[in-house]
C-alpha cells in the first residue's frame, strides 16, 4: 500500500514567523478542501457538505487547529488520497508505509 499523499507547503509558507505559519497552513489547507469539495469552493459550501454550520469551519480556519474528528470527516467526505487525516494534524496522525 502507497503512503497517502501529502500537499507540499507553498514557498511563502516558509517566510512567514512560526507564530503564523500553523493559522496559514489550516486556512490553505482548509480552501483546497473547499476548491476540491464544491464548484464554488466556499467555506460555506465546504461546511454544508460536512454537516457543520460555517460558522464552525471559520473559526477551525481563524484560530489554525483543525480537530482530529474534522479532520477524520474531512479525510472520508474528500478521500484520503489526496486529504489524508495526516495532513491536517501531522501532530496526532502518523503516516504507516
Amino acid at each position: 500500500m502507497s503512503q497517502p499523499f501529502q500537499w507540499p507547503d507553498p514557498v511563502w509558507l516558509a517566510n512567514l514567523p512560526e507564530s503564523e505559519k500553523a493559522v496559514a497552513r489550516t486556512r490553505l489547507l482548509i480552501g483546497l478542501a473547499g476548491l476540491y469539495a464544491s464548484q464554488t469552493g466556499t467555506i460555506a459550501a465546504l461546511s454544508s457538505s460536512m454537516g457543520m454550520h460555517y460558522s464552525q469551519l471559520g473559526a477551525i480556519r481563524s484560530i489554525g487547529r483543525i480537530s482530529p474528528e474534522v479532520s477524520i470527516r474531512l479525510e472520508n467526505m474528500l478521500g484520503r488520497e489526496l486529504f489524508p487525516r495526516e495532513t491536517f494534524r501531522p501532530d496526532i496522525f502518523s503516516i504507516k508505509g
